[in-house]
């Protein structure tokens, strides 16, 4: 999702996963740094910001709060940046608790005004709503599904997935937010090698996209 002002914005993931939970996951959720910038976008953890969510399985009714903050004022807007899987056949709503409006994302971005600087916590909660019969667990089932590989030899680290797909582009982050690198390629795997902005004993946000439109987040920890 993006949050987007006049010279301003910053993105949060959620994604939903049958080995996560609703709770703090470390091989998922990415907490939010204090970064000292105008905007930051978060979903909320127990009253913490986050960069990215990872949940639990999809059930039919989830309402996630969201936060922001903002040293400026003015116009803002609120977009589903990409959904994928069975958010295909979710219905996407943003609660605005302080107007008590009620918009469905995926018909068009929400727009609203800030009159004051700082931090709003209880303003936003995104809900999503799933028919049960687009949540049957059997549908995984049916073939395997394709996971993202990252490997770390040396100074190096090896991109891949387990189908062997073609990966058009990776991004890597920072867990606060930056883009620290991306490479461009048509690969079956990509290769990175360590730079100053890799920097050892850090964590990073490895984002693949594939040629048939899959993409994948992952954490990592970088030796």
């Amino acid at each position: 999702m993006n949050l987007t002002t006049q010279n301003g914005f910053n993105q949060l993931l959620i994604g939903f996963f049958d080995d996560a939970t609703d709770g703090f996951d470390s091989k998922y959720d990415g907490i939010r740094l204090e970064s000292g910038a105008s905007l930051s976008f978060n979903s909320l953890i127990e009253g913490e910001p986050y960069a990215i969510q990872g949940k639990a399985s999809l059930t039919t009714l989830e309402e996630i709060p969201l936060s922001f903050t903002t040293t400026k004022t003015g116009d803002f807007t609120i977009s589903i940046d990409r959904f994928e899987g069975k958010l295909e056949h979710s219905s996407i709503y943003l609660l605005d608790n302080l107007l008590n409006i009620h918009h469905n994302l995926k018909d068009s971005d929400y727009s609203f005004t800030v009159d004051t600087a700082g931090t709003y916590n209880d303003r936003f909660v995104l809900k999503i709503t799933t028919d049960e019969e687009f949540l049957d667990p059997e549908d995984d089932d049916e073939e395997p599904v394709n996971q993202l590989i990252v490997v770390q030899h040396a100074n190096q680290l090896k991109i891949e997935t387990t189908d062997n797909d073609t990966i058009s582009k990776v991004e890597v982050y920072d867990l606060v937010g930056n883009k620290i690198a991306q490479y461009d390629k048509k690969p079956r795997k990509i290769v990175i090698v360590s730079s100053k902005n890799l920097k050892s004993n850090s964590v990073i946000i490895i984002k693949a996209f594939l040629t048939s439109g899959e993409i994948f987040i992952q954490k990592h920890y970088k030796n």
